[in-house]
């Protein structure tokens, strides 16, 4: 930044020079002064810029830095920080976008682990943990109960017709519970 800032002052200064060189400059005259101080002020503006604009691309950095910490320990819910949509707006977009698509696999993966594919009820791993949730609500001495439906000769029905249609038929029970 520093490094920039004196670049842009010695081009501004050369420049002066050569733009004056036709009209007696004598070194050390005022027209040099003139340039040597335009130049001052040009290194100066381009260092506040230069250190401005970093600082608010270091605070960008920080924020999506942030954002991804707390991804990485769940919080997919949580917006990209606004900083970063300000200064790096693709990236914003970017990370929200792969944030989003993160939680639709999340979601499908669940609904993969937790429902049957072929009826869409939930399966046994989702009944027990509803069933461990609803007991441990339960109040001591307070009764409950479980339904339990089985489907007589489904076996010969898979064994003769095939999976398809004890899939069909599967389907077709759910339907109507």
């Amino acid at each position: 930044m520093a490094a920039l800032a004196i670049v842009v002052g010695l081009t501004i200064f050369g420049l002066g020079l050569i733009a004056g060189s036709g009209s007696g400059f004598a070194a050390g005259g005022p027209k040099m002064a003139a340039a040597l101080a335009l130049a001052a002020l040009c290194a100066a503006l381009v260092w506040a810029l230069s250190r401005h604009l970093l600082s608010q691309l270091g605070a960008a950095v920080d924020g999506i830095t942030a954002r991804l910490r707390a991804a990485a320990r769940g919080d997919l819910s949580s917006p990209c920080p606004s900083a970063v949509g300000v200064c790096l707006p693709q990236l914003a977009s970017a990370f929200d976008g792969l944030i989003g698509q993160v939680q639709a696999n999340l979601d499908d993966v669940h609904a993969l682990a937790m429902y049957d594919a072929v009826t869409a009820l939930p399966n046994r791993l989702y009944f027990r943990g509803e069933a461990e949730r609803v007991l441990a609500e339960t109040r001591p001495g307070s009764q409950s109960g479980l339904f339990f439906i089985d489907l007589d000769r489904f076996k010969q029905v898979n064994d003769t017709l095939g999976h398809a249609c004890g899939d069909q038929l599967l389907v077709m029970v759910a339907d109507r519970l």
